[in-house]
């Protein structure tokens, strides 16, 4: 984790505890297997837009992710972390958050 240029931008714990996810300045998203002590996905964006958000679902089957210039927030497999879809926010997204029963997620 050393090696990263410019700096984490957001950071969460899955609820269950099994992983760790940070966004970078950069754009990228890592995933970190807290068990195993080693980074277990890296998706590198297709973006200028660096990562200002990034939450759990409280069932921990879903991340979010928000790009805060590109104004979207992405929503990834909370398990693989592999992308589901891309919200178009029309404006800056500073921030996202779920409800309780991970069915709705506000920015």
């Amino acid at each position: 984790m050393s090696s990263l240029a410019g700096g984490v931008t957001a950071l969460d714990v899955r609820p269950d505890g099994a992983l760790l996810v940070w966004g970078h300045q950069q754009g990228h998203l890592y995933v970190w297997d807290l068990e195993r002590g080693a980074v277990v996905a890296l998706r590198l964006q297709r973006s200028t837009s660096h990562i200002v958000a990034a939450r759990f679902s409280p069932n921990s089957a879903y991340l979010a992710t928000a790009l805060v210039e590109d104004g979207v927030v992405l929503i990834w497999d909370g398990q693989r972390a592999l992308p589901i879809t891309c919200i178009e926010c029309g404006s800056e997204v500073l921030d996202v958050a779920w409800n309780e029963d991970s069915t709705v997620i506000a920015t």
